[in-house]
């Protein structure tokens, strides 16, 4: 999960999605917010958190781990 702040003056949104490059392609997630160098907590930011951190939870045989 590589989240950019589009108004972010230490690390450029630039310089974080170049980095996801680095990943694997089946596990890349990216997401730009609004906010500067945050974590940030918009209802749009939040869903994507959730999702991504749902989907790290899901075992090969596609259940939840418990």
């Amino acid at each position: 999960l590589h989240v950019a702040g589009s108004r972010d003056k230490i690390v450029r949104p630039e310089t974080s999605a170049r980095l996801l490059q680095l990943c694997a392609e089946d596990n890349r997630t990216y997401h730009e917010h609004q906010g500067g160098h945050v974590v940030h907590s918009g209802s749009a930011s939040l869903a994507v958190y959730e999702d991504w951190f749902a989907r790290q939870h899901v075992g090969a045989s596609g259940q939840l781990a418990q």
